[in-house]
C-alpha cells in the first residue's frame, strides 16, 4: 500500500525565492499566494479557428499527461482535481458585463512532474498558474503546512473557460471533442448555405425610367 505524502519541496524551494503577493483566511486555514505565472493571451478567432487552435494544444499535451499520471496513486491521480466555475465584474470600455472564470484546485500530494506538465498544459491554453501556501490550524494549536496550486481560466483563453478546464481534467474529454466539432460541422454548413444563397440571389438591374413620348397635333 503506497504511504500518502505531500510534495512541498518544489513549492517550498519557489517560495525563498518569490515575493508573497496575497494572503487571506478562511475558517481555521490561511492561504498565501506565493507565484503567479500567465500563460499565453489568446485573440479572439472564429469558430473553426479557435478549435483548430484548441486540438493543437491537446495533440501537444496529452501523450505527456498520460505519461505524467500513468499508474498514479489514487492521492495523485487526475481525478483529484477540483473544479469550480464563478461570475466576476468585467469592466470593459463601454460598461460593467459578467465574465465567468473557471478554477482548478492542484493538490499538493501531486509530484513534481505532473505540476509541471499541468503548467505548460494551461500556459498554452492561456490560463494561468499560482503557487499557493495553505497553513491549518489544527486542534492541538499546531499547525500543518501544504503547498497546492490552482489554475485560473478566464477570456482570454484558447477556447471557453470552462471547456478548457474540462479538457485538462480529462472529464469526457472525447465526448467534448465530439460536441466541439459537430458545432464546427453546423457552422460551416451555415457559412455555405449563407454563401451559396448569395451566390443564387439575383440581380435585379435598375429600370431606368422612359422618357414620355410627345403627342402630335390633333388633325
Amino acid at each position: 500500500m503506497s504511504e500518502k505524502m505531500e510534495n512541498t519541496q518544489p513549492a517550498e524551494e519557489q517560495a525563498k525565492q518569490e515575493k508573497q503577493w496575497e494572503s487571506y483566511s478562511r475558517g481555521n486555514k490561511t492561504y498565501t499566494l506565493l507565484t503567479k505565472t500567465e500563460g499565453v493571451q489568446h485573440e479572439r478567432v472564429s469558430l473553426t479557428e479557435a478549435i483548430d487552435r484548441l486540438k493543437g494544444i491537446i495533440e501537444d499535451n496529452e501523450k505527456k499527461m498520460d505519461a505524467a499520471f500513468a499508474n498514479a496513486p489514487d492521492w495523485a491521480a487526475r481525478s483529484e482535481m477540483k473544479m469550480n466555475s464563478f461570475r466576476v465584474d468585467a469592466v470593459g470600455a463601454e460598461n460593467t458585463r459578467k465574465e465567468v472564470r473557471t478554477m482548478i484546485k492542484v493538490p499538493s500530494t501531486f509530484t513534481k512532474q505532473q505540476r509541471e506538465t499541468l503548467k505548460e498544459y494551461a500556459m498554452q491554453m492561456g490560463g494561468s498558474y499560482q503557487n499557493m501556501k495553505v497553513v491549518t490550524k489544527l486542534p492541538d494549536g499546531s499547525e500543518k503546512k501544504s503547498f497546492p496550486a490552482q489554475i485560473e481560466f478566464g477570456k482570454n483563453t484558447a477556447y471557453s473557460a470552462e471547456v478548457c478546464a474540462k479538457i485538462l481534467l480529462g472529464v469526457d474529454r472525447e465526448q467534448i471533442i465530439n460536441e466541439i466539432m459537430e458545432r464546427s460541422k453546423k457552422a460551416q454548413e451555415r457559412q455555405q448555405e449563407k454563401s451559396q444563397q448569395t451566390a443564387e440571389k439575383p440581380q435585379v438591374e435598375e429600370q431606368k425610367p422612359q422618357p414620355k413620348q410627345k403627342k402630335g397635333p390633333k388633325l
